[in-house]
């Protein structure tokens, strides 16, 4: 009995000392844990390299939405962060070089302002006008304003179109007219602006077209013509109205159709029906006169009268004697 615990004990430790079966690792399982060990090298080498300094510079920026014609002051500007290898020639350092100057351009919220967006220095809309120049607003749809795409320095025509007696003419009534001032596309969106300015367009005109222009916009419809800034042709106009516009068949008037035939029936069938009554035939014309113009003509012209006239009476008889006037 000894033995035999004996030797079961011995078998339990001789199990016990052999090395145990390891478990089988997935290929997927290897993939997961390589990716992983990517990701965290990746990491770590990011947050090891140093990050590069981006040099900025303050400049004087628009705080609000500034309208073409506004004066600047302090409450519609701020400072602006830009890079510091941005082009720094026209833009301002301080605020104090830009207040009291006005708007040439529109400038959005948070543009930086440039030199080239204001008027200069001191100076106001009449010193931008020639000595010959006027300046008047007109106030026109987008369709005529060439869909918000003429900008301040654009030079226009302007086309007027008006009706008469029910139809319409047209002709360009200026041209080569300097714009002041104008809003873009992008001032149109804007929340600070209301819709009857985005309208509104200034140009630079003589004292003959502010007159024109004036007249036009009361009896008729305006539309601008943008033109390239170097262009100076100014075309003879004569106008336009709408059968200039037709080919000429469609100006030659319609001739009339004649009724068809109707077939020769007697007036006295009272068994047809109205409508194949025939129509009373014109009447013949007059025959010709039995006599030849050419042949009055020839006739012999009339005896004329004699120059003395005697009369006898004889009791109750009268006698007339002519006698011709001696030569």
């Amino acid at each position: 009995m000894v033995q035999t615990l004996e030797q079961t004990n011995k078998m339990l430790l001789s199990k016990e000392r052999q090395p145990g079966k390891k478990p089988q690792s997935s290929p997927l399982t290897l993939v997961l844990v390589a990716l992983l060990i990517v990701l965290a090298g990746a990491t770590v080498f990011k947050a090891m390299t140093p990050k590069p300094v981006v040099q900025t510079m303050n400049v004087v920026g628009a705080g609000q939405d500034i309208l073409p014609g506004t004066r600047i002051s302090y409450s519609n500007l701020h400072y602006v962060a830009v890079p510091a290898t941005f082009e720094q020639e026209g833009l301002f350092a301080k605020n104090n070089m830009v207040v009291g100057r006005i708007a040439r351009t529109f400038i959005s919220k948070g543009e930086p302002l440039h030199e080239t967006s204001l008027l200069k220095e001191g100076q106001t809309l009449s010193q931008q006008l020639e000595t010959h120049e006027r300046a008047i607003s007109l106030k026109l749809d987008d369709e005529a304003l060439v869909d918000h795409g003429i900008a301040g320095g654009d030079k226009v025509d302007v086309i007027f179109t008006a009706t008469k007696e029910g139809k319409k003419y047209t002709k360009t009534i200026c041209q080569n007219l300097p714009v002041i001032f104008s809003l873009p596309k992008e001032a149109v969106k804007s929340k600070s602006l209301q819709g009857h300015d985005a309208s509104r367009i200034t140009l630079a005109v003589t004292p003959e077209q502010a007159e024109i222009l004036s007249q036009a916009e009361e009896t008729g419809r305006i539309r601008l013509v943008l033109r390239n800034r170097l262009s100076t042709v100014e075309p003879k106009s004569y106008g336009i109205a709408e059968d200039d516009l037709l080919p000429a068949k469609a100006q030659t008037p319609a001739q009339p159709s004649l009724p068809a035939a109707l077939p020769a029936v007697s007036p006295f069938n009272n068994n047809l029906p109205q409508a194949a009554m025939p129509t009373l035939a014109l009447p013949t014309p007059p025959p010709p006169p039995l006599f030849d113009l050419n042949e009055v003509k020839s006739m012999p012209e009339v005896k004329k009268a004699a120059d003395w006239v005697v009369e006898v009476f004889t009791g109750n008889r009268r006698e007339t004697h002519e006698f011709p006037r001696a030569q």
